[in-house]
């Protein structure tokens, strides 16, 4: 420990301070989380942002470790694009810069679980406008030791498919600028400049009747998940299309039938399914705060763009 600070207080008489520090957990005399303190005790050194890297995750590391005063925490074996993402938020942090919402750890998620996809280097695309939607679909993916790439509509999505060789593609239907189902119909065109036509698309979508189940295969998307998503629903689907040897090249044949929901009165609903909400997110009391927050930040846009919608009589965009 001591020849560590001991080149951070160099570096701080030198003028020339280190902005940042990846300290590993696993180190014999005293390990990454009593330095990180130490460091942080220290007022010359408590500038410096640290990023903690460890080999033996577990449940609530990482709400443990930020309340130590770690800015960023990553699990070995790390990818590059996840290392340079984290070391990006901690220096936009040190820096004061407004921060976006970005994937945490959900919750303790099973070995059995991650083991599902223990090696899987899968290159996922997720299509989602909406901010909290998109929160929770990377925060899932990243429990499953899997990561995506996000844009915000149809449009983004065919630029990000011209260059980048997705191996799946988590599509929301309804989107502003262009929709899921347009997206897709472009993506299968043979004439259109997307590397892959034949990249699994899986709909995601608030409407769970028959008819738009239909739409999703009309425009030639593989599967089909009904928001809100569960992290067990997410898991067999990425599964299925994933790990399975012989989904390249079905097509749209043998698509999953979604679950379909019959019409209820509204009075069986709750204004806020919290009970439900925290099933999904698997009881993560923190995150849930989190999403809510988020929904509280989006929401206003949403109704303002609702009344716009009404305005010029768009039922289109109503419904969307």
């Amino acid at each position: 420990m001591a020849l560590q600070r001991s080149k951070l207080s160099l570096a701080v008489d030198e003028q020339d301070p280190f902005r940042l520090a990846v300290i590993d957990m696993q180190m014999p005399g005293m390990d990454g989380a009593v330095l990180g303190q130490a460091i942080q005790a220290d007022p010359r050194l408590a500038g410096t942002r640290m990023v903690m890297l460890t080999s033996l995750g577990s449940q609530g590391d990482a709400q443990h470790f930020a309340t130590i005063g770690f800015a960023g925490y990553l699990t070995k074996p790390v990818r590059r694009q996840e290392l340079y993402d984290v070391l990006s938020r901690a220096l936009a942090a040190g820096d004061g810069a407004e921060e976006k919402p970005q994937p945490v750890s959900m919750s303790y998620t099973p070995p059995e679980v991650q083991s599902r996809f223990a090696g899987c280097q899968a290159r996922i695309l997720l299509v989602e406008d909406n901010a909290v939607n998109q929160f929770v679909a990377q925060s899932m993916l990243k429990n499953l030791g899997l990561r995506a790439d996000a844009v915000a509509d149809g449009e983004e999505a065919l630029k990000a498919l011209e260059t980048i060789p997705y191996d799946l593609v988590l599509m929301d239907c309804q989107m502003p600028v262009m929709d899921g189902y347009e997206a897709t119909r472009q993506i299968r065109h043979p004439q259109s400049a997307v590397s892959n036509h034949a990249v699994p698309i899986i709909a995601m979508t608030a409407n769970i009747v028959r008819g738009d189940r239909e739409k999703c295969l009309k425009a030639g998307m593989n599967d089909y998940i009904a928001k809100p998503v569960s992290l067990q629903t997410l898991t067999d689907m990425l599964e299925k299309w994933l790990l399975n040897d012989q989904r390249a090249g079905d097509g749209v044949e043998g698509v999953h039938q979604p679950n379909i929901i019959e019409k209820a009165s509204f009075a069986v609903f709750p204004v806020w399914d919290k009970a439900g909400m925290l099933k999904r997110i698997m009881n993560n009391e923190k995150l849930a705060s989190r999403l809510v927050e988020i929904f509280l930040a989006d929401i206003p846009q949403r109704i303002q763009a609702i009344e716009q919608a009404l305005a010029v009589g768009d039922i289109a965009d109503v419904v969307r």
